[in-house]
């Protein structure tokens, strides 16, 4: 996925795939979770109420994140 920036901080880029993809190598605890998550705003994106972007922060956190149109 192409960056929209690119920091020290750490790297924006557009979609959900790149959280999708991280979700298997969180704790199995959370997986359920961040699955349900990412689900909902994919729900939102789809109804057109958010625009989606992956955040990859320091030390491998990595956070969703939806924009209003």
């Amino acid at each position: 996925m192409m960056a929209i920036w690119h920091k020290e901080e750490g790297q924006l880029v557009e979609g959900a795939g790149d959280f999708i993809a991280s979700i298997d190598a969180a704790p199995e605890t959370s997986r359920l979770l961040l699955r349900r998550l990412c689900d909902w705003a994919i729900a939102l994106e789809q109804a057109r109420l958010v625009k989606l972007r992956t955040f990859h922060g320091k030390e491998d956190i990595w956070t969703i994140t939806g924009l209003l149109p």
